[in-house]
């Protein structure tokens, strides 16, 4: 199907070889509808592919506008679950004909289901995947039935903040269209993150308990369940013990021998420094999560040139702090990225796990890059910082103009969960103290 479209739209004159080939290829890596793709990757509007679709499905086209404010009588004609299952959301009801969008007009064995259950006439419309998605759940309130909408150009579209406000009132949860002020959520305020404190349980508000990470890794941090759940479970160390005492004296001891001038005394060699043992105890005496930040950045300047984190919100990534070469706080500061723009964050974000390689050419990432003032490194490095298995923040790592060395991807594995767990106990400092 998505190869037939890209064909078509190449016969029409509507994208070239080249950015069918870009977009297949990004389809390929982060998965999602070619359409919405192309639409992302800024190659084809909405009302084109709409158009493109209708055309070689033989239907009618359903814009954006006819699937808002449809009417109650109209959504139950048809029962939910049907229109889960086949993808398709009525829109008018005329002369017991009902106009139905759907993702895939040419099934003619849904069309037929729907016919029969409502008893009329059922004319197809096409609507983009997304578009269908979303009054799904809009109007079914099935929840997310949706994959990500990649949004690669960093705007937003002003149909979707109409419907995001209403939901926003209605929730009192903050829109994608509005940045947070300084002394909210990703202000000086204390909580680490956009955290809410939810006195129920150390974490943040509206994240369900997935399992727990601590119950996959090993050799990690001294685990925090035994404060969530009180059930005994195995010590796991911060770090590497610390070197063994001097060994205890014994009951008797035969005097050196005398030394020769000739020979001089080799020199005693220091005791060797465990950086991760020295992080955990710096990360326990943190008491602000701008503490937290700068304890990590300060370890990882030995992995990085120039490091860089950002807070990972609901529907936004915010810049939380940088250091290093050529790096301007203020504007890292600044940096405001939609959640779901397709940039480098799209991997880590999706997967929760480290990623190593060069930075895409995407729209998003472009934009990210002028405004910290940097040029794209050949090569960097992301790794997330993950509280109950949710990516929280994320650490960004590069060499500048040069490309990364060898990583010891354990040490830094081991660092930012000890980061991450530092703002963990920072949630629960606070609903201590706000018992």
């Amino acid at each position: 199907m998505g190869q037939r479209l890209g064909d078509l739209l190449i016969e029409r004159g509507l994208l070239t070889p080249s950015q069918l080939k870009t977009a297949l290829r990004t389809q390929e890596f982060f998965g999602g509808h070619l359409g919405s793709i192309l639409i992302e990757l800024g190659f084809l509007d909405e009302r084109t592919l709409g158009e493109t679709l209708a055309r070689s499905a033989g239907v009618r086209y359903a814009p954006s506008d006819l699937l808002v404010d449809i009417p109650e009588e109209v959504i139950r004609a048809v029962p939910a679950k049907v229109a889960e299952r086949h993808k398709a959301v009525p829109i008018r009801i005329q002369d017991k004909r009902l106009h139905l969008a759907m993702l895939n007009p040419r099934d003619l064995l849904s069309l037929d289901e729907v016919a029969y259950l409502t008893g009329m006439i059922v004319v197809p419309y096409v609507a983009p995947e997304y578009r269908i998605y979303e009054a799904l759940e809009r109007y079914y309130h099935l929840g997310r039935l949706r994959p990500e909408r990649i949004n690669v150009t960093g705007k937003v579209d002003p149909q979707d903040l109409v419907h995001e406000e209403a939901q926003s009132a209605a929730s009192g949860t903050p829109s994608r269209g509005s940045r947070p002020s300084p002394h909210g959520s990703v202000g000086l305020d204390g909580l680490p993150l956009d955290a809410e404190v939810d006195l129920a349980g150390a974490s943040f508000a509206g994240a369900a308990p997935p399992p727990r990470t601590e119950q996959i890794l090993d050799q990690l941090p001294r685990s925090l369940s035994e404060w969530r759940e009180g059930a005994g479970t195995q010590d796991l160390p911060v770090a590497a013990p610390p070197l063994p005492a001097s060994p205890p004296l014994r009951p008797a001891r035969r005097e050196p021998a005398p030394v020769s001038a000739a020979a001089a005394p080799a020199p005693v060699a220091a005791p060797s420094r465990d950086p991760l043992h020295e992080t955990a105890q710096r990360l326990l005496a943190a008491e602000t999560r701008e503490d937290i930040a700068e304890i990590l950045l300060n370890a990882t300047g030995r992995f990085f040139r120039r490091r860089l984190l950002f807070v990972v919100q609901k529907d936004r990534i915010v810049g939380w702090d940088g250091w290093g070469d050529q790096v301007a706080r203020e504007k890292v500061k600044n940096v405001l990225l939609p959640v779901e723009s397709l940039s480098l964050f799209t991997p880590v974000r999706s997967s929760a796990t480290p990623f190593r390689g060069p930075v895409a050419d995407l729209p998003a990432n472009r934009r990210l890059f002028e405004d910290l003032g940097m040029k794209p490194p050949p090569e960097m490095a992301l790794l997330p910082l993950l509280i109950k298995d949710r990516v929280v923040a994320v650490l960004y790592g590069d060499n500048g103009s040069a490309p990364l060395s060898i990583l010891d991807m354990e040490q830094l594995r081991r660092q930012t969960l000890q980061a991450a767990m530092a703002l963990e106990i920072l949630i629960l400092r606070t609903k201590i103290l706000s018992v």
